[in-house]
C-alpha cells in the first residue's frame, strides 16, 4: 500500500492532484518476455475529496474547490480563505442582503455500525436582522436528510421534522468567533430517526443564508469522517516455533 500524501509532501507542496497512472512491461531483448499480473487495484480516497480545501490547481464558478461543487450562490460569496483551522486554507461562505451560498460534495459511503463526523466550523457572524441560517446537511440514499443546524437568527422558524428530514441543533449552536468541532455519530442519528436500512451517505451540503439587512459568515475546514467501530479479532494464531533475533 502506498500513501500518496507522503509522496506529495516529498515535493514540499499540498497543491497536487493525481490525474492518472500507468503500468508498463518491457522486454528488452529478442526472445525475452515479461508477464505482469495486476489484481485488486484500489485507490482509497477521502470521502470529501479535499477535506481541508487546500488544493487550488483548479477553480470555477461551478467547482469552487477540488471535488466540491457550487450548491447555491454566485461567484464571490463562495471563496477560499487563509483563516484556516489547520493547513493553509479553508472554505468561506459569507453572504449579505437576501443572498445565500453553499457547496456540495457527492459521496458514496456505506454506513457501518458507528460512523462519525469530524468537521471544523466557525460561525463568525449571524445578524438578527431577517431570516438567516448556517447548516450542514447529509443526504442518505438521496431520499432522507439529516440537517445539522450550526446557527440561525431569531427571525427564522426551524422547519418541523418529517418522515424523511430531521433537524438537529449542534453543540455550541449560534456560537460565534471560535472554532468548533462537529462530532456526531451519524449512524445513530439516521437509524434512530429513520430505522435500520442499507443506508448510504450520498451527499454533503454546507449552506448559509442572510435575509434583508442581514449578514451570515461561516468558515469550514477539515471535513472528515471517522470510523468509530472497534476492530474485531476474527482469528488468533499461536506461534509454536518463534524466531528470536539476537
Amino acid at each position: 500500500m502506498l500513501d500518496l500524501y507522503e509522496y506529495v509532501m516529498m515535493f514540499g507542496s499540498m497543491n497536487m492532484t493525481l490525474i492518472g497512472f500507468q503500468f508498463y512491461s518491457y522486454a528488452t531483448g529478442e526472445g525475452n518476455s515479461v508477464t505482469t499480473r495486476i489484481d485488486n487495484l484500489q485507490i482509497l480516497t477521502d470521502p470529501t475529496g479535499d477535506p481541508g480545501f487546500e488544493v487550488n490547481w483548479y477553480s470555477s464558478a461551478s467547482t469552487p474547490f477540488a471535488g466540491w461543487f457550487a450548491w447555491t450562490g454566485e461567484t464571490g460569496v463562495i471563496s477560499r480563505t487563509s483563516d484556516a483551522h489547520s493547513g493553509l486554507t479553508a472554505c468561506n461562505l459569507t453572504v449579505e442582503e437576501n443572498d445565500n451560498a453553499g457547496v456540495r460534495r457527492p459521496i458514496n459511503v456505506h454506513l457501518d455500525s458507528s460512523l462519525f463526523t469530524n468537521f471544523s466550523w466557525r460561525l463568525d457572524e449571524i445578524t438578527d436582522t431577517g431570516a438567516g441560517w448556517a447548516y450542514l446537511e447529509l443526504s442518505f440514499n438521496n431520499t432522507h436528510f439529516v440537517t445539522y443546524r450550526l446557527g440561525h437568527s431569531s427571525q427564522y422558524s426551524l422547519p418541523s421534522n418529517s418522515s424523511n428530514n430531521i433537524h438537529i441543533l449542534v453543540d455550541n449552536f449560534n456560537q460565534t468567533g471560535v472554532w468548533n468541532n462537529l462530532v456526531r455519530n451519524i449512524t445513530h442519528d439516521v437509524t434512530s430517526e429513520f430505522g435500520q436500512s442499507n443506508w448510504i451517505l450520498t451527499r454533503l451540503v454546507v449552506n448559509t443564508f442572510a435575509g434583508a439587512g442581514g449578514r451570515t459568515s461561516l468558515i469550514c475546514d477539515d471535513m472528515d469522517f471517522k470510523d468509530g467501530a472497534s476492530p474485531v479479532f476474527s482469528s488468533v494464531s499461536v506461534i509454536t516455533d518463534p524466531i528470536l533475533s539476537t
